[in-house]
């Protein structure tokens, strides 16, 4: 399992819009093969920030499967006029203690 952390920073004023467009948007992540769960967080300090974590089976099934589908490019179509920046990455749980 790894999880993809991706971070929106949207126009100011529109966290309403945001929000209410994301649980829209949300369900084409919630339907795509090796999906297995994910959670939405927005900063304290910065109000316009949301982090946005999602576990997949594999990275492949993240990138090769649903970020090459159409439900995709939905989602990106709905949320996508709201981002001023974003950024996104894997990251892989440690097994052991540093």
């Amino acid at each position: 399992m790894i999880t993809e952390l991706a971070c929106f920073d949207i126009k100011e004023d529109t966290n309403k819009q945001f929000e209410e467009t994301f649980q829209k948007a949300e369900k084409l992540i919630m339907t795509a093969e090796g999906y297995i769960s994910h959670s939405i967080h927005r900063s304290i300090e910065k109000k316009s920030r949301y982090y946005i974590f999602v576990q997949w089976d594999s990275v492949g099934s993240h990138m090769e499967k649903f970020q090459k589908s159409a439900d995709f490019q939905t989602f990106v179509e709905l949320i996508g006029s709201y981002i001023e920046d974003s950024f996104m990455e894997h990251l892989e749980e440690m097994k052991h203690q540093i």
